[in-house]
């Protein structure tokens, strides 16, 4: 193996492990949106149907632990691509109580293993927890 695709692979496994360990950190309190920009090879077989597959388990597990409008929703680009991400997943949580539960559960650990095995098809991956801001009345 050429010592550029050693470093590739390389680079792509430290930033990918450091946009989970940011997802790590500790939770808005009030409501807010989670956000995961991801680039999945194309080139990759069923890759996509491997990641609704994923994203069905987790939402089993979420549902069943109390929070049916947690789930997440994938999105894919149509039309011609701007930017780097093909894929974007979104979820809604009501607070930090609820996200810690549902994250914390034995059901949404042991289906968030079935995301982890997709980690050979996604490329790049951007996740961000947004609150909402008001204009003054």
């Amino acid at each position: 193996m050429k010592i550029r695709t050693v470093l590739h692979y390389l680079a792509l496994f430290v930033g990918l492990t450091a946009s989970c360990a940011l997802a790590q950190d500790v939770a808005p309190v009030g409501p807010f949106h989670t956000v995961h920009m991801i680039r999945i090879d194309k080139q990759q077989a069923g890759a996509e149907r491997a990641m609704l597959a994923a994203i069905a388990a987790l939402n089993q597990a979420i549902v069943k632990a109390g929070c049916a409008e947690c789930t997440y929703h994938l999105w894919r680009v149509e039309g011609e691509q701007q930017g780097t991400f093909n894929y974007l997943q979104i979820s809604y949580w009501p607070g930090r109580e609820v996200y810690d539960k549902i994250h914390n559960s034995p059901g949404y650990e042991a289906a968030s293993k079935t995301w982890l095995l997709l980690r050979s098809a996604v490329t790049l991956e951007l996740y961000n927890r947004f609150v909402e801001i008001k204009p003054e009345q």
